[in-house]
């Protein structure tokens, strides 16, 4: 973890820690469990004791003093002194053994499912495939051609994972082949510290093929959501249930459709957003005793995201409500991708909301998640209100 995630941006003198921290919603599941939270207060308070001893602030502290310390208490490794980060550059040859290495002999989530106290240090070929970009993708369709069993599965989703829709017929074949029976498949694998959805990625295996085909922004995705939503016939305790994991089959399709952006999947969605308890679960009374409420109203957002990008007007009038919600994260939410959809810097009044949305129909276009475009946009588009409001 760099030291510069517990210093606030054009803020000096301060410090800080917890999951507060400076950190992508990537990054923060590997930075947020128990030990690492408790390393960081401590890295906080010695950072601050060294400021005040040097007479500088933290940002201005030597950085190699307060290593030293962390390795001397067990915290840092020593090779963190003197180890050197450099660029890997792949031959023809060495993408091609990359790929040979691909995991086939246990899901991809046994990487995760250690105890407390275990520290895995090998390499993981998955992650380096994906971190790759575009390069390796020749080489990864060139095998998926010849794979067959867990091998083309696990080909196929790197291959969603980098945007290729090369993997998607066999990621919708596999996807339908689990999907053929009367009710939505459950989770069989045994994970531990499972607590209630979304905890933990501890979901049915069929599910993340479905988050990876989300990945590849291919409308053959929308037969497939479609065969989801018609197996869902779900009771107010089946959204609690581990096993089942009813809340990422929600999610993956709602994600899929976010990228997707076609107004093919308004049908599937709506029906979806039809569903009981996946409607109407807007508050605005805090604080809830059941915190899983706020967990199916975040299920009813991620779906009204997806109908406004995919042009429903449904989707803009419920992000619309949940911006006066009581939860101030959901309103929050809302209320950002309204600024995005719209590239203006709008207010939370509820009533000027409505009337722009009367008056500039923005759902007469699709809005396809870009997650790099959209936010230039938002930057792009409140810049521009503030310059004319003279902000």
């Amino acid at each position: 973890m760099p030291y510069r995630l517990l210093l606030p941006k054009a803020i000096e003198g301060l410090l800080v820690a917890g999951k507060a921290i400076s950190a992508t919603h990537d990054a923060l599941p590997a930075i947020r469990m128990q030990s690492d939270l408790e390393n960081l207060g401590g890295v906080a308070a010695l950072a601050a004791a060294l400021a005040v001893r040097s007479g500088v602030t933290p940002r201005d502290i030597e950085i190699e003093e307060l290593q030293d310390r962390l390795i001397h208490e067990g915290i840092l490794p020593a090779s963190v002194r003197t180890r050197c980060l450099a660029p890997v550059h792949y031959s023809e040859e060495a993408l091609r053994d990359l790929v040979d290495q691909i995991e086939s002999e246990q899901p991809l989530y046994e990487y995760a499912n250690m105890r407390m106290n275990e520290i895995y240090k090998g390499p993981i070929p998955f992650v380096e495939i994906c971190s790759l970009g575009q390069k390796i993708v020749p080489f990864l369709v060139a095998a998926l051609e010849k794979a067959t069993g867990t091998r083309q599965i696990r080909l196929a989703q790197a291959l969603a994972m980098l945007g290729s829709q090369a993997a998607v017929p066999i990621l919708i074949e596999r996807i339908m082949e689990q999907l053929q029976g009367a009710e939505l498949p459950r989770r069989t694998a045994d994970m531990m510290y499972v607590q209630l959805p979304p905890d933990h990625g501890a979901m049915p295996d069929v599910v993340y093929l479905l988050y990876s085909l989300a990945q590849t922004r291919d409308s053959r995705s929308i037969a497939v959501w479609q065969r989801v939503v018609d197996l869902m016939q779900p009771s107010e305790e089946d959204f609690i249930d581990t096993w089942l994991g009813l809340y990422y089959y929600v999610d993956a399709i709602s994600q899929g459709a976010e990228r997707l952006g076609d107004r093919g999947a308004i049908p599937v969605l709506e029906q979806l957003h039809r569903i009981p308890y996946l409607n109407s679960q807007m508050s605005t009374s805090t604080p809830q005793s059941d915190y899983f409420l706020e967990r199916r109203a975040m299920l009813e957002l991620v779906i009204a995201r997806a109908l406004a990008r995919c042009g429903s007007r449904l989707g803009y009038e419920v992000l619309i409500q949940y911006v006066s919600d009581g939860r101030s994260l959901l309103a929050k939410q809302a209320l950002q991708q309204l600024r995005i959809y719209s590239g203006q810097l709008l207010d939370k009044d509820a009533e000027r909301l409505r009337i722009w949305l009367e008056t500039e129909r923005p759902y007469r276009q699709t809005h396809p998640l870009r997650l790099e475009l959209d936010i230039e946009m938002n930057s792009e588009s409140i810049l521009r209100t503030c310059e004319e409001k003279k902000i």
